[in-house]
């Protein structure tokens, strides 16, 4: 887990990390930590770091039912937020099961925790 300050600290340092956003397309649509990536809208070219194919229209469940089909060890981070924090730890837990090499780091609190703590301006809904 990790916290939005720190989350915020590294995006601050020049770095983009890999978010992947896993609440549906709408929700997506409406608000999203800048540089982070919608599991359902995603460019055509976009690969999670070491993942075997791109993911295009990926919905979570079908990662769930079978991380393996779309993860690979890697030295690449991942940081996966949701709404509130409680699917992206689904998530997480089950891309962390499968991998070795990549660090899978669930953001806790969700969006509202980065509108409560980074961004004030942010909507919470």
């Amino acid at each position: 887990m990790v916290n939005m300050q720190e989350l915020h600290a590294l995006i601050s340092s020049g770095k983009q990390p890999t978010i992947l956003d896993v609440r549906p397309p709408t929700e997506f649509g409406m608000c999203h930590i800048p540089g982070s990536r919608s599991m359902y809208k995603r460019p055509r070219n976009f690969t999670l770091p070491g993942s075997y194919i791109p993911f295009s229209d990926v919905p979570v469940k079908d990662i769930l039912k079978d991380p393996k089909a779309y993860v690979k060890d890697t030295e690449d981070a991942v940081y996966v937020v949701c709404r509130l924090g409680n699917d992206s730890q689904i998530a997480a837990a089950s891309l962390r099961d499968i991998t070795k090499g990549l660090i899978i780091k669930d953001l806790t609190g969700g969006l509202r925790a980065w509108s409560e703590q980074v961004d004030p301006t942010f909507p919470i809904y």
